[in-house]
């Protein structure tokens, strides 16, 4: 994949690009970065010029100059599809990426042509809320020895397949190299309306449940609220992009058939 940057409002957004033909955005979890896509990209890279982003805060983007919701950032993918030209387009999101491609299908439906979603997390109320939160923001302070890195390194253990070390390993490069604010972005995902967005889209929608992920239940329910939204399960669970990318690359492309 080629590394490009783009120069938009608020500073640098870096991005990976890899093949010709259709334009495709696809939007990365949390805390990672558009690194996750290396092992998708060559499955579709000979029908669709891939773009994946990092999101401004991780990989080699630019934070933003204030912490940011689920609306700032899909304003700053919208700004890039239209200095790249690129819409209308497919976009595909996973995780955090699910909810930024929501709600920018949402606000800027003439820029989205369709938009699958890899699971999403949406919350019925405070006290699910306040769950998630302690499961998943984890603030950091580096210090000497590294035990910081302690509940991090479970985290990730907890979800990613212990065969696959180099996944692991990039998993957590990445959040360290997104700094200690990269929770902001789980913060987000949290105070996401993400079943007012769904409710609002036009364009055709699908939306995916790798069959270990823990967000089966809240996928589900965002599909509901939909009109006329598709769904497909897939094998895998939340590291399905990097573990079975083939089952990905299939169901993106039957989507965007």
């Amino acid at each position: 994949m080629r590394r490009c940057y783009a120069d938009l409002a608020h500073g640098q957004v870096h991005y990976r690009e890899a093949g010709s033909g259709q334009p495709l955005l696809l939007l990365h979890q949390t805390a990672s970065s558009s690194a996750m896509y290396e092992r998708l990209a060559p499955l579709l890279a000979d029908r669709f010029r891939i773009i994946a982003p990092d999101t401004p805060g991780f990989g080699l983007s630019d934070p933003l100059p204030s912490q940011p919701s689920i609306g700032d950032y899909a304003r700053v993918m919208a700004e890039l599809i239209q200095q790249l030209d690129l819409g209308p387009l497919p976009v595909v999101g996973f995780h955090t990426g699910s909810h930024i491609a929501l709600e920018l299908a949402a606000a800027s439906p003439a820029l989205v042509q369709r938009v699958a979603m890899i699971g999403v997390l949406a919350v019925k109320d405070k006290a699910e809320r306040d769950e998630w939160y302690a499961q998943i923001v984890k603030p950091w302070t580096p210090d000497w020895d590294g035990k910081f890195l302690e509940s991090h390194l479970k985290l990730l253990q907890s979800y990613t397949d212990p065969s696959d070390h180099e996944g692991m390993w990039l998993e957590l490069t990445q959040r360290l190299l997104a700094g200690p604010n990269y929770w902001h972005a789980y913060a987000a995902v949290l105070d996401h309306d993400s079943l007012a967005a769904a409710r609002s889209l036009t364009m055709p929608s699908l939306y995916v449940n790798p069959t270990g992920d823990m967000l089966i239940p809240q996928t589900k329910l965002v599909h509901a609220a939909t009109p006329g939204a598709a769904y497909a399960e897939i094998e895998g669970g939340a590291d399905v992009v990097m573990m079975n990318p083939a089952a990905v690359a299939a169901v993106v492309r039957d989507f965007c058939a």
